[in-house]
């Protein structure tokens, strides 16, 4: 009977024993993960070993523990993305960004000046087949410019105002104006400069645009449109001989390889 009792109470005093074990490194656990000082994964201290012995001698299941930080990262990285990862790319993107935009406007510059130092008078000739506007300098391609042209489907020659179609023939440059603030149907439409052309039709000219993807499509309505960034570039080309009264001749045709191919027979 004594040594029933005295099992019952031996019973009680270890369980009584570790659950105080339990107790208190569960206190001391808890105050390491608030202090951020939480053991490395997969390790277990001596603490923990007689903590997870305690609760088995108890009965008491293991808590679920948290996700560590490096399955949060795994699985982040595994759904395609990665906080770390993301922060450089969106870090990196405007840099580059920027470089290649510091890039494209040095090479302008270095393309203007040569231009400007290339011997002979300013010329033009506008192919419509290629939506291409050719700059010549004497006898010298200066450059190449992609275009748009009235929208006309047939993309043939003009005929009448308003058909939406942009004239053939031998031009010239008449004048340029800022054009940045003038509206067609509510919208800031002609980019920066507009050059007047000299045909037997008002209103056409050679401008920007706000719309960059019309660009190598029929699209206007009989002006040649050009990207805004070039027209400003090509109206600095040719702004002195134009203010010289010197004209600058401008040739639209509908396929120039086949005009010259003609004129060689």
């Amino acid at each position: 009977m004594n040594s029933g009792i005295n099992s019952k109470k031996l019973f009680y005093v270890v369980s009584s024993f570790l659950l105080l074990i339990a107790i208190l490194f569960s206190i001391k656990i808890n105050y390491a993960v608030s202090q951020g000082r939480l053991p490395d994964e997969g390790v277990a201290t001596s603490g923990e070993k007689n903590l997870t012995i305690g609760r088995t001698a108890l009965g008491m299941s293991e808590p679920v523990p948290a996700p560590s930080k490096t399955a949060k990262v795994a699985v982040l990285e595994t759904a395609g993305a990665s906080p770390a990862n993301a922060r450089v790319e969106k870090a990196e993107a405007p840099a580059d960004a920027a470089k290649v935009e510091k890039s494209d406007a040095i090479d302008k510059v270095i393309t203007t000046e040569k231009i400007k130092k290339m011997n002979g008078k300013y010329r033009i000739v506008i192919d419509k087949s290629r939506f291409e506007l050719t700059l010549y300098k004497g006898d010298a391609v200066a450059k190449v410019y992609k275009i748009a042209y009235g929208r006309n489907p047939d993309g043939a020659d003009k005929k009448a105002k308003g058909d939406f179609r942009t004239p053939e023939g031998h031009f010239w440059i008449m004048s340029y104006q800022p054009s940045d603030t003038w509206l067609h149907e509510g919208k800031y439409a002609y980019g920066p400069w507009f050059m007047r052309l000299k045909t037997p039709w008002n209103g056409i000219g050679i401008h920007g645009t706000d719309e960059p993807d019309s660009i190598g499509k029929r699209a206007s309505d009989g002006c040649v449109r050009m990207h805004s960034e070039d027209v400003a570039e090509l109206k600095g080309l040719l702004q002195k001989q134009i203010d010289k009264k010197d004209k600058v001749f401008v040739d639209i045709v509908a396929n120039a390889a086949a005009l010259e191919k003609a004129e060689t027979k």
